[in-house]
């Protein structure tokens, strides 16, 4: 996906989240006009202009309805593609998502939070750090901010940074997530991502602190992830001269290697 193709999808992200938010109150404020007609003096005629009016509404706000379920749909359908592995079906999926109007904002977000998925497992890290942020103004530009999509948003743009070597981005990216209240999903994506930067930034002493927890969290996590995490704390714990603890570290990360199945290599 070029950059031309990704700016015109945010451009599309924010204008739809923008409609969103004005049709929503459109729709409250048409209600409260219906209620406010005037009618004549005597009151007659004024309920059931009233009643047309929100009848009017009603049907208007139904008609949204049932396109937003459709684009929600093929949202879902998006997800479905790229946890396949099907990255070009899954980008012309999304494509048409934030294209496409919808009155409900978790759909257009978790679209976007998609495409940053998708172009982060194309290795396009600096395109996806793009929507991570675009994503990011418009959940701190709610009403009430989404503290949870934050979180798991700021730990992919920082996986991104780490990506490419920039530790200061990363850093920027996941800092404000220690003022968080976070939830065991959220503590599961900190956890590599937070030691991958200490042992960048030659921080094995702090990657190796509070190891009983972090041992508890990686075998929570899926046996490639769970095995990169112990790896990695093996390797705290070498450069904070804790030799035992790298090496029980050490045999823990092959044992979530998943070993080559002998009939698969004939």
């Amino acid at each position: 996906m070029s950059t031309l193709d990704v700016d015109e999808l945010l451009r599309c992200f924010q204008r739809r989240m923008a409609y969103c938010a004005a049709t929503r109150w459109l729709v409250v404020l048409s209600i409260a006009a219906a209620f406010a007609i005037p009618g004549p003096p005597d009151g007659s005629g004024a309920s059931a202009l009233a009643a047309i009016w929100l009848v009017a509404v009603l049907l208007g706000w139904l008609l949204l309805v049932i396109v937003s379920v459709r684009t929600a749909r093929t949202a879902h359908l998006a997800s479905a593609l790229l946890s396949l592995g099907r990255l070009d079906e899954a980008e012309e999926a999304l494509a048409d998502v934030l294209r496409s109007f919808s009155i409900f904002r978790s759909t257009l977000l978790r679209a976007s939070q998609q495409l940053g998925t998708l172009l982060h497992a194309r290795q396009e890290h600096g395109q996806a750090v793009k929507v991570f942020q675009a994503i990011l103004r418009s959940v701190r530009s709610g009403l009430h901010r989404q503290r949870s999509l934050e979180a798991a948003i700021r730990l992919m743009w920082a996986d991104c940074e780490l990506a490419v070597g920039n530790l200061t981005g990363a850093y920027e990216a996941f800092r404000p997530v220690y003022t968080m209240r976070l939830g065991l999903s959220e503590r599961l994506l900190l956890l590599p991502v937070e030691l991958r930067y200490d042992l960048a930034a030659g921080h094995a002493r702090h990657a190796a602190g509070n190891l009983a927890e972090k041992i508890r969290l990686a075998e929570l996590l899926e046996s490639p992830q769970a095995a990169s995490v112990h790896a990695m704390l093996a390797e705290a714990c070498r450069g904070a001269g804790m030799p035992v603890q790298a090496e029980f570290l050490e045999r823990r990360a092959c044992l979530y290697r998943t070993p080559e199945s002998p009939a698969a290599t004939t």
